[in-house]
């Protein structure tokens, strides 16, 4: 049963324990929008600190809808406590990112490139 209700990842930054759940359903298609820069990253298993500058808009703003936390609290942490939320987000969501996302983002590339060789 534990398999169908996961445990939520749970940590503290500043004093404040954040908890790390599954991305909810509602939520997958923003969630989606936000990683896609990054997914290579996810899927290799390491997001690095230059993707994470590049990036910092999206990773703010997933790492305040996947843990239920304010945007501008987030935006005001440094890029160590960022890091410390968004790698068990990604640990907690790794079948969403790599096993759902990253074929579908691939499927995609694929047609767009078709596209561009017919025209």
């Amino acid at each position: 049963m534990a398999d169908f209700f996961p445990t939520p990842t749970v940590i503290t930054i500043r004093d404040r324990k954040i908890e790390i759940k599954p991305i909810p359903v509602k939520n997958l298609s923003k969630v989606a929008k936000l990683v896609s820069p990054i997914i290579s990253e996810i899927g290799s298993g390491s997001v690095s600190l230059s993707t994470i500058i590049e990036n910092a808009d999206n990773i703010i703003e997933l790492s305040s809808l996947v843990c239920n936390i304010d945007k501008e609290w987030v935006g005001e942490l440094d890029a160590s406590e960022l890091l410390q939320i968004i790698m068990p987000v990604v640990e907690v969501n790794i079948d969403f990112f790599v096993h759902k996302m990253a074929p579908e983002l691939e499927k995609v590339a694929q047609r767009i490139s078709q596209i561009g060789q017919t025209s």
